[in-house]
């Protein structure tokens, strides 16, 4: 590190590049509060808005609530439908005796008794 800072110094010098106007500082303070003095009454000063900044929450929040009740009765609608499909499909389900019947075809093709049942379900624990 201190070879490169001295060989920089070696090309360049010690010269500095950045230049302050004469008697710069010798007012700064003075020069600076007043600029925030003007800054402050400017900033004071009463600016209109229209009136979409004032109501943009109010409409913001109305078109939310109807999108949200838009949402909240179609899913109440598709899930009565589903519900009565479920009811209906149950209702076919209940007085269906055939699935029993065609168990029972299997069973018999098998050739498997209760026991033979009893035993592959013992084995498989």
């Amino acid at each position: 590190m201190l070879n490169e800072e001295k060989m920089l110094l070696e090309k360049y010098g010690r010269k500095s590049t950045f230049r302050v106007p004469e008697g710069y500082f010798d007012h700064f303070a003075d020069t600076m509060t007043s600029r925030m003095l003007e800054g402050a009454s400017a900033s004071k000063a009463s600016v209109r808005f229209p009136i979409w900044h004032y109501s943009r929450s109010v409409i913001l929040t109305a078109a939310a609530s109807i999108c949200f009740a838009v949402f909240g009765v179609s899913v109440y609608s598709h899930y009565k439908n589903v519900e009565h499909a479920e009811k209906a499909s149950a209702i076919n389900i209940k007085f269906d005796g055939s699935h029993n019947d065609s168990f029972d075809a299997a069973v018999d093709y098998v050739m498997m008794d209760s026991e033979d049942m009893y035993a592959s379900l013992a084995d498989s624990k």
